[in-house]
C-alpha cells in the first residue's frame, strides 16, 4: 500500500486530477509531496514578443514575480484540497534554470529525495509543437524514472 506518494502540480486541469487520483488512492491517511517545477525556460519562452518592431517584453524580474503569484494561488488551492483529508502535505517548488535539467527530471528529483514510494503526474492535451520543443513531461518520467510512475490522461471533456 502507497503511504507518500508526490504529485506534478502546475494549475492545470490535468495536474488538479493527478492530485485528486493521489488523494483518493491514500484515502485518509499517509503523505503527498506537491511539487511545482518552475521552469525558467518554459515560462519565458511563450511570452516572448512577437513583433519585430523592437517592442519590449516584460523583465524577466516581472514575469517571476508572476510566476510566483499564479503558484501561490495553485499552493493555496492544493493545499485547500489536501485540507478534506487527513492526509499530511508538503509543499515544494523547484527551481530548474536554463539547459539544466527536464522538469520532470527535477520532479523525480524531489520525489526520491523525499522518499516517495510512486510519483503521480497529468497528461495534458497537449500541442505537438510545444512536447517537440520541451518535451513531454509524463513521457520522460515513464521511460526514466526509478520510481513507480502513474500518469492520469485528461478527462473526456477536457479541452
Amino acid at each position: 500500500m502507497l503511504t507518500k506518494v508526490a504529485v506534478a502540480v502546475d494549475g492545470s486541469h490535468a495536474s488538479w486530477r493527478a492530485l485528486e487520483a493521489a488523494l483518493e488512492w491514500l484515502g485518509d491517511q499517509g503523505e503527498v509531496l506537491i511539487v511545482d517545477v518552475k521552469d525558467i525556460v518554459a515560462f519565458v519562452q511563450p511570452i516572448a514578443p512577437t513583433t519585430y518592431g523592437g517592442s519590449s517584453m516584460a523583465s524577466l524580474e516581472t514575469l517571476l514575480e508572476e510566476w510566483d503569484a499564479n503558484a501561490e494561488k495553485v499552493r493555496e488551492q492544493a493545499m485547500a484540497m489536501v485540507k478534506k483529508t487527513g492526509i499530511t502535505a508538503q509543499w515544494q517548488v523547484v527551481t530548474i534554470q536554463d539547459g539544466e535539467m527536464h522538469a520532470a527530471q527535477a520532479f523525480l528529483e524531489a520525489a526520491i529525495k523525499a522518499k516517495a514510494q510512486a510519483v503521480v503526474a497529468g497528461r495534458h492535451h497537449g500541442s505537438a509543437w510545444i512536447e517537440g520543443l520541451f518535451g513531454s513531461f509524463p513521457r520522460w518520467l515513464a521511460t526514466h524514472a526509478s520510481l513507480p510512475v502513474v500518469i492520469i490522461p485528461p478527462s473526456q471533456d477536457a479541452s
